[in-house]
């Protein structure tokens, strides 16, 4: 690891990509929501889950999220103290523009009610999407702050 001023700094990175994950996750939870709503009864779904707004709201918080990984102070942060790990952050960042992509897909479904039901399958495939980068990123971390065995001398 760098020296011990910088731990402060990096580890404070961390922690505020780690609230915005907080965020997100409210964000994705009520996107499965709207998915049990919408298969219960579509001339049903609650208000505080209407799906344009809601999908407006992901997509939001999706690029700000994304920017703040993305940004050298995050993941170019963590390649530069492991350039081991670079292939694992070219597999998030790229996980990244596929669940952008389909934000947008979920956008045009959202704003017509005759394509809910797809909405639905494909909002349930991002939720899942989502939840396993979420364990891929957790992974990156780990193995970034793994106990590395000391050298030989």
């Amino acid at each position: 690891m760098s020296a011990g001023t910088d731990l402060p700094t990096l580890f404070g990175r961390f922690s505020a990509v780690l609230r915005e994950h907080a965020d997100l996750e409210k964000v994705v939870a009520s996107l499965s929501e709207l998915c049990v709503a919408l298969e219960a009864d579509a001339a049903r779904v609650p208000a505080e889950l209407s799906p344009v707004p809601l999908i407006r709201e992901l997509s939001r918080q999706f690029v700000e999220h994304f920017a703040t990984e993305e940004a050298d102070a995050y993941f170019g942060a963590i390649q530069a103290e492991d350039p081991s790990l670079s292939d694992l952050i070219a597999n998030l960042r790229h996980e990244h523009e596929q669940m952008l992509g389909s934000t947008a897909v979920l956008a045009q479904l959202a704003a017509a009610p005759e394509s809910w039901s797809q909405f639905a399958v494909s909002a349930r495939l991002l939720v899942v999407q989502f939840a396993r980068h979420e364990r891929a990123e957790s992974g990156l971390l780990n193995r970034l702050f793994r106990p590395r065995a000391p050298r030989a001398s």
